[in-house]
């Protein structure tokens, strides 16, 4: 899937970074969800700065499931309508709605979703909310997976500019939305920079045998990240994800 991902993220106008997210997202996913069982899918949020969650959108897209798009900002749904529409995505039919993600269940029926995706998101609702929004996505879905700015990592405030959430704030609001079990939470996406840098893969892509070598190496990083200390992938992971 690497060619894939890098048009996805030439399309939201990001590099090398953003396509190492997408491939290790997708073996998180892999690992916890079971495609066979997944029709209906539901992006519950756009991320916070960084992207379109496209990666979301071309699984539904590859798979053929019926996908919504929610998000509470119109304008960042209207520039996500607008690169999907121009590109190979245009094809997917999608339904999008502008509503308040901490009470998506008012929208929805109860298990109407198979599968819940959100991806820097549940950090920028606010922090006493946050709970509620889980909540309501467990209540529409029989499965959710979550994946957020690793507030352990400090990278995070000297470069990305996101809001972040660290392992024990999300194991808590997963307390508080009442999920104390059958759960997964770890760390993922560790490449070799800083969350936020925005490395020009286009030049890259345009040689390639460049993007050739480039792609294995990324893939062998990803597949390995998972054999390093917890201690060490704590500290520099971008991301940590939720599976419930």
């Amino acid at each position: 899937m690497g060619e894939e991902f890098y048009s996805l993220a030439f399309l939201e106008n990001e590099g090398l970074g953003t396509i190492y997210e997408y491939m290790a997202k997708y073996e998180i996913l892999k690992r916890f969800v079971n495609w066979g069982s997944i029709n209906k899918i539901l992006i519950a949020g756009l991320p916070e700065r960084y992207g379109y969650s496209l990666d979301f959108v071309y699984l539904s897209f590859l798979n053929n499931f019926y996908c919504e798009v929610v998000d509470e900002r119109s304008d960042k749904l209207d520039e996500f309508k607008y690169r999907v529409g121009n590109s190979f995505l245009g094809k997917k039919k999608l339904i999008t709605r502008c509503l308040d993600l901490k009470r998506i269940e008012d929208f929805y029926n109860k298990n109407e979703f198979d599968l819940v995706l959100s991806c820097e998101v549940i950090q920028r609702i606010q922090e006493d909310q946050r709970s509620e929004y889980l909540k309501s996505l467990k209540q529409i879905s029989k499965m959710v997976v979550l994946f957020m700015p690793n507030g352990d990592n400090s990278q995070h405030t000297y470069h990305s500019g996101l809001k972040v959430i660290n392992k024990e704030q999300i194991i808590s609001i997963m307390k508080d939305a009442g999920i104390a079990s059958g759960y997964y939470c770890g760390y993922v996406d560790m490449p070799p920079w800083p969350p936020g840098i925005k490395n020009n893969s286009r030049d890259i892509m345009l040689n390639t045998k460049k993007w050739y070598f480039v792609f294995l190496v990324l893939r062998l990083l990803y597949h390995y990240e998972f054999l390093l200390p917890s201690g060490f992938v704590s500290r520099f992971a971008h991301l940590i994800y939720v599976a419930t």
